[in-house]
């Protein structure tokens, strides 16, 4: 009696098509989880600059203690792409920068635009 491998499902090459897609979802998340983690924890620290200092501290020291987290993240960011304002009762901050991710024979440059504005509470 005759085989008939394509009725049993022998095939190979959907097992290989499938490995593959997971190496390419694996090495794309291994590559953007950690800048979107180091972005957000960016924007998490600007709130935390914002509500627990912007009272006591100019806008040029709130914008150095943010250049520097960065720095510490390892994110791209220049001091001409940090904005710092302080008006009578509220603090904005914008922070626009652009890492590039690295993947074989690409690379995605992945934009972030963090804008806070919040009123200052005086304790």
């Amino acid at each position: 009696m005759e085989e008939r491998n394509a009725e049993r499902g022998n095939s190979k090459l959907g097992c290989i098509l499938w490995l593959t897609v997971l190496a390419i979802a694996v090495l794309i998340s291994w590559k953007m989880i950690p800048v979107k983690v180091n972005s957000a924890e960016l924007s998490d620290y600007m709130v935390e600059v914002a509500q627990f200092q912007s009272a006591r501290k100019p806008p040029e020291e709130l914008k150095a203690m943010i250049l520097a987290r960065a720095s510490e993240l390892n994110i791209p960011l220049d001091k001409q792409n940090v904005t710092v304002v302080r008006t009578d009762d509220r603090i904005r901050m914008t922070v626009d920068y652009t890492v590039p991710v690295d993947f074989p024979g690409y690379t995605y440059n992945w934009h972030f635009r963090h804008e806070l504005d919040r009123p200052i509470f005086i304790v």
